[in-house]
């Protein structure tokens, strides 16, 4: 006979709470819908960021390892570092046939799969 498991919590350590998990999820929402909508982030990179990784990105100025940072900080790095310096392939600027896997629906499937711990 074997003992019952009852349903409980995930185990292992608990990153951030519920109500901060509803907020960043929230404003990653928000900071898609707003990068969709908006075009300065071309087809091409950013030829002013010519290297990769940039030297201002949190993990290489020491930001990533001094503790919890806020997921608002996290975004604007994104918005500000990783964004420009990236091709977007779903740009209407990027001259290559590529399928368009960014789109809103999409980008709510990966949320879903990923929530649940599914691959493929």
């Amino acid at each position: 006979m074997t003992d019952a498991v009852e349903p409980g919590p995930a185990s292992g350590p608990q990153h951030m709470t519920s109500e901060e998990f509803r907020a960043a999820g929230r404003a990653a929402v928000d900071w898609f819908a707003d990068f969709l909508d908006d075009h300065r982030h071309g087809g091409q990179p950013d030829q002013s960021c010519p290297t990769w990784p940039p030297a201002t990105l949190p993990v290489a100025t020491g930001v990533a390892t001094q503790g919890r940072r806020a997921f608002a900080d996290l975004l604007g790095d994104v918005d500000r570092l990783i964004a420009p310096a990236t091709t977007q392939w779903q740009h209407p600027g990027f001259y290559g046939f590529f399928p368009a896997d960014s789109s809103p629906p999409a980008i709510l499937g990966e949320l879903l799969s990923a929530g649940l711990g599914y691959r493929g």
